[in-house]
C-alpha cells in the first residue's frame, strides 16, 4: 500500500450539545487529517445543529429526522467518498495521532483490512457509576471493539454488510465485529491509546445486558457458520 489513505470521518449525532464541539475538534486536530468530515444530525432538538454550523465548510452537514443511530451510520456510509472509513461518536474524543498511527500500521501491513487502537474509557466529571457498572473497565486501556476506535476499508462493508439493529441499538458494534470475524476480515491493533470513550448520564443508563446480548450475537454467529458448512 502506497500513498496517503483517503479517509472519510463519519459522525451520527442526536442531542449532543454538551460534547459535539469537542468531538469535532478532535477530528479536525488530527495530524493525519481525513479528506472529509460528514455529520448526520438525526433530528436533534437541543443546540446541536447550531454548534455544528459554527464549523462552517470544515464539515459537511446533513439533516435527518430521527431514523436512529444504526440507520444514520448506514446512511453515512452511502455518502462517504473516501476509500477508508473512520466512524466517530459525538460524545467521545480521538487522540491527535489516531489516524496517523492507524494509517501507518495499515500501510506497513497491506494484508490488513482495518485496525483498532487502545481505548481509554472515562467517567464524565460529576457523574456516578450505577451499581451494575464494572468500574474495572475505567482502569486500564484495552483494544475495544468499538466503531469509533476503528479505521477500516470501505469495501469491507460489501463483504460484512451494514450495521443491524435487533431491537434496541445496544450491541450493534459487537454484532458487526462478530460478522467481520466470521468473514475473516483482518483487523490489526495499534498498541497505543488512540480513542477516549466517555461515560455520562445519557449512555450509562443504556448499558446493555452483556450476557444476553453477547449470547444472541454468538447464536447468530453459529447459525452463519452452520449455513456456510451446509
Amino acid at each position: 500500500m502506497t500513498g496517503n489513505l483517503s479517509i472519510s470521518a463519519l459522525i451520527a449525532v442526536y442531542n449532543t450539545e454538551r460534547f459535539i464541539s469537542e468531538a469535532i475538534e478532535s477530528v479536525l486536530n488530527q495530524t493525519y487529517p481525513p479528506m472529509e468530515i460528514i455529520i448526520f444530525n438525526d433530528g436533534s432538538t437541543d443546540n446541536t445543529k447550531a454548534i455544528i454550523k459554527t464549523f462552517r465548510d470544515r464539515v459537511r452537514y446533513i439533516e435527518g429526522n430521527k431514523i436512529g443511530v444504526t440507520a444514520a451510520r448506514n446512511f453515512l456510509l452511502t455518502q462517504a467518498k473516501g476509500d477508508w472509513i473512520a466512524f466517530h461518536d459525538a460524545d467521545d474524543r480521538w487522540m491527535p495521532q489516531k489516524l496517523e498511527k492507524q494509517a501507518a500500521l495499515l500501510q506497513q501491513n497491506p494484508e490488513m483490512d482495518g485496525c483498532l487502537g487502545l481505548a481509554l474509557q472515562f467517567l464524565e466529571r460529576g457523574h456516578t457509576l450505577p451499581p451494575n457498572f464494572k468500574k474495572s473497565i475505567l482502569e486500564e486501556p484495552t483494544a475495544q471493539f468499538y466503531l469509533p476506535n476503528m479505521l477500516v476499508k470501505k469495501e469491507v462493508f460489501n463483504v460484512v454488510g451494514n450495521f443491524i439493529c435487533y431491537g434496541k441499538p445496544t450491541g450493534v458494534d459487537s454484532e458487526w465485529f462478530a460478522r467481520a470475524k466470521d468473514a475473516n476480515i483482518n483487523i490489526g491493533i495499534v498498541n497505543e491509546v488512540l480513542y477516549k470513550r466517555r461515560w455520562h448520564d445519557k449512555n450509562l443508563s443504556h448499558t446493555f445486558t452483556f450476557d444476553k446480548t453477547m449470547l444472541n450475537i454468538l447464536r447468530r454467529s453459529i447459525h452463519r457458520k452452520n449455513k456456510t458448512n451446509e
